[in-house]
């Protein structure tokens, strides 16, 4: 099987995929969350402490979107309203709270670190969004340089933020990731880095 993985899903997925790659014949990762130096073992304590979750209101929800518009016209803000009324439908508790908010779990993560990376070989498409800030794309260049396989793409898409799969360059996403998932290639190319959606040679 293949796998499609954003933010928080990519130590998800990745992480699988190094546990069992003779299960997984391509991964393609937005914005993962990789973070070199994160623990080989699982916290002693799990749940770790702290609190469960964190919520996030519909002006805070803009307020995260719009500090990582870099383009006059990155996105709709009628395609805004819609993803965030469909977050609000998908929790019919959050949704309640006053106006309503977006609840997310709090996360642990371990084990997908350089070390297991570099051991991977299975074909790997990763994209960062050009103006992410919440994970910036060095990061996923991270992921880029330390893993193992030959077959390995970093893709820079230009006018995009962590939300880039419902921003005006979503079809470049979706196009290279198909290709991806099908041929193994993006644009023709099965290994190095890209910039996409730009407009001239950068």
């Amino acid at each position: 099987m293949s796998l499609v993985a954003w933010s928080l899903g990519g130590p998800r997925a990745g992480g699988f995929a190094s546990q069992h790659p003779e299960k997984i014949s391509r991964v393609v990762l937005l914005a993962p969350a990789y973070n070199r130096g994160s623990a080989a073992a699982p916290p002693a304590k799990m749940p770790p402490d702290g609190v469960p979750m964190n919520t996030q209101s519909r002006e805070e929800f803009y307020a995260n979107w719009d500090r990582q518009a870099g383009c006059p016209d990155q996105y709709d803000r009628a395609a805004g309203d819609a993803v965030w009324s469909e977050l609000l439908a998908s929790d019919p508790v959050g949704s309640t709270w006053g106006t309503g908010v977006r609840r997310a779990p709090q996360t642990a993560v371990w084990g997908w670190n350089q070390a297991a990376v570099g051991k991977m070989m299975v074909p790997m498409l990763v994209v960062a969004g050009a103006h992410d800030k919440q994970v910036p794309p060095d990061r996923v260049r991270d992921l880029f340089t330390d893993l193992g396989a030959p077959n390995k793409i970093f893709a820079d898409l230009a006018c995009s933020s962590h939300n880039a799969a419902w921003e005006r360059n979503h079809l470049l996403l979706f196009r290279a990731s198909l290709e991806f998932l099908t041929a193994g290639t993006v644009n023709g190319t099965k290994q190095g880095m890209l910039k996409l959606g730009y407009s001239a040679p950068e």
